[in-house]
């Protein structure tokens, strides 16, 4: 049985395999966009979660969602560039993505060579290369933080490997 830390989550998952995921295929597009938009929603949400377990010193509380996302794009380095919308990253990103496969009305997600801007009132386009940019400085914030030491290297899973 092999043991994941939280930082191995942070590293392997939200680092290394988005970045191979949206891994540009030579003509501005990235490999699978949609997933890496499902997957770094999700991982702003964990990342606030990370950032409030000194706290909270529980990873299952329920009503937090919300709140472990607006405070991981307003405290982390990277994200903070998206504090103005969000709201509209958690409700059309997240929420819209991660519980009905598909973006609300106001977020536009673009690939890798589009550019992010506001296109209507509150209606935002994300470029994907910026967005995952900023994602990653996020990530590297939390793991170069002291005072997340004890959370970071707590088990958060374990995976059984078989051999080949």
């Amino acid at each position: 049985m092999n043991t994941t830390t939280v930082a191995n989550v942070i590293e392997t998952l939200y680092i290394k395999e988005i970045g191979q995921i949206i891994a540009a295929t030579g003509n501005n597009e990235s490999r699978h966009p949609f997933m890496a938009y499902m997957v770094i929603g999700a991982g702003i949400e964990f990342l606030g979660k990370v950032l409030a377990q000194p706290q909270r010193n529980n990873w299952s509380a329920s009503g937090y969602s919300r709140p472990d996302f607006q405070n991981a794009v307003e405290q982390l380095d990277g994200l903070r560039r998206y504090k103005d919308i969000w709201e509209i990253l958690y409700i059309s990103l997240r929420c819209g993505l991660l519980h009905s496969s598909r973006p609300g009305n106001n977020l536009v997600l673009g690939d890798i060579g589009c550019p992010e801007n506001i296109v209507g009132p509150k209606s935002y386009c994300l470029c994907l290369a910026s967005f995952y940019s900023a994602f990653e400085c996020a990530c590297r914030d939390v793991l170069s933080r002291e005072d997340l030491a004890s959370v970071l290297s707590e088990p958060f899973f374990y995976t059984w490997q078989t051999s080949h």
